[in-house]
């Protein structure tokens, strides 16, 4: 699993701090996550943390979510926080869910079905 989120410094100083992170859901373990980020003065950017970077973002036998017509609308929580000199200075929090669908032809290049894999 991939995180984006953009983070922003609006002041005239640079600003070095510390992205954290959990992911929650009732009967699974907590995922806890940090990055270190830097911001130049009066600059956003988009933070993308990956598996390769972040380790525990490879989620073994996740919940997966469907549409309530197929099936559970397994929903994860994500908290981000940027911590700054130990005190934070922005949270957000957000539901999503976990799901990858892969489809494949027939010889007939037709799509006969439609499976679900991680």
């Amino acid at each position: 699993m991939t995180i984006y989120c953009d983070v922003s410094n609006n002041t005239d100083k640079r600003v070095s701090g510390r992205l954290r992170g959990q992911i929650l859901r009732p009967g699974k373990p907590v995922i806890l996550f940090q990055n270190e980020v830097s911001l130049l003065r009066n600059q956003t950017k988009e933070i993308a943390l990956t598996p390769a970077e972040i380790p525990q973002l490879s989620v073994a036998d996740p919940d997966l979510w469907w549409p309530f017509e197929w099936g559970q609308p397994n929903l994860y929580r994500l908290k981000l926080d940027f911590i700054i000199n130990n005190q934070p200075s922005d949270a957000q929090a957000i539901d999503f869910g976990i799901r990858t669908i892969t489809q494949k032809r027939d010889s007939d290049n037709s799509f006969p079905e439609i499976g679900t894999g991680r």
